[in-house]
């Protein structure tokens, strides 16, 4: 029997006790002919399932074969209950197989920062090393396509509506984890007294789009592209490339069809995209 399957590193299921439920765990060194695992610290345990030790020595043939069933099928069903995931298995050969539960990750909880105490420093520091970029770009003070964008489809020759704006930044699909997205709630906030202790007069989009409507919708918009950057593990220089990336994807003709008339009249998908205006947001 051949063990390529084996990888140093690799998380298996296996059991805690004898003929008990499976539980994850990290393959950390292979000595001889066993391999060295340790538990996944996420697991949550039953009482009579929990380990005796953090890692076990298992058989190099039976951690292949756990990992050749792993390969197979199992899990088949992912349960989310109560901030663990419980993992069920689906296959009709294997209705012994029993998981456990593991802790469902802080990360993707929503109010992750305020509920769970989650930081991530780096992406932290990225945030708040582009809100004095953002709060310029909401004040007209720097220009950004970005707000020609919301200029356009938003606030057109009248007040801007909250459906409107709730529509306008939904057409842009920026996927990020929920416990991401929750670090900038801070910085909305301290956005919005920023913003209304400038007064109408100093800010160009002031007299048709309230501090509200500003922080809601692009402002918001514009920490959510910070975290799609350090995704990507780009730099601050490639901001204006990435919104391109981003706004080839509205389909801005059907939300033309929905705006209201005279607002959507003014909707137009050729939005100059070539206007090199340094929209850098750190």
């Amino acid at each position: 029997m051949t063990y390529r399957i084996f990888r140093v590193g690799q998380f298996i299921f296996y059991h805690t006790v004898s003929h008990g439920k499976i539980y994850a765990a990290r393959i950390t060194a292979r000595v001889e002919n066993h391999a060295i695992i340790e538990w996944f610290e996420g697991n949550i345990y039953a009482k009579s399932q929990r380990p005796k030790e953090r890692t076990k020595r298992v058989p190099i043939h039976r951690c292949a074969a756990a990992m050749a069933a792993q390969g197979e099928g199992y899990p088949g069903e992912q349960v989310r209950c109560h901030g663990t995931l419980n993992m069920r298995c689906q296959d009709s050969q294997r209705p012994d197989v029993q998981f456990g539960k593991i802790l469902w990750p802080i990360r993707f909880c929503d109010e992750a920062l305020d509920s769970h105490g989650y930081a991530n420093l780096s992406l932290q520091g990225q945030l708040e090393g582009a809100f004095h970029a953002i709060l310029e770009i909401l004040t007209g003070r720097r220009e950004h396509l970005l707000m020609q964008r919301f200029e356009m489809c938003v606030l057109g020759e009248g007040l801007a509506s909250q459906n409107r704006i709730v529509r306008w930044y939904g057409l842009y699909k920026i996927s990020i984890l929920d416990g991401d997205e929750s670090l900038f709630g801070p910085l909305l906030l301290d956005l919005t007294q920023r913003l209304e202790r400038i007064p109408p007069s100093g800010r160009i989009y002031g007299p048709r789009g309230s501090t509200g409507d500003l922080v809601s919708g692009p402002g918001k918009l514009l920490f959510r592209l910070v975290i799609l950057r350090e995704y990507l593990g780009r730099q601050p220089c490639d901001d204006d490339e990435i919104y391109r990336l981003v706004d080839r994807t509205v389909d801005w003709k059907a939300f033309a069809k929905i705006s209201k008339a005279g607002t959507s009249s003014r909707v137009s998908k050729d939005v100059p995209m070539d206007d090199d205006s340094g929209a850098f947001l750190g």
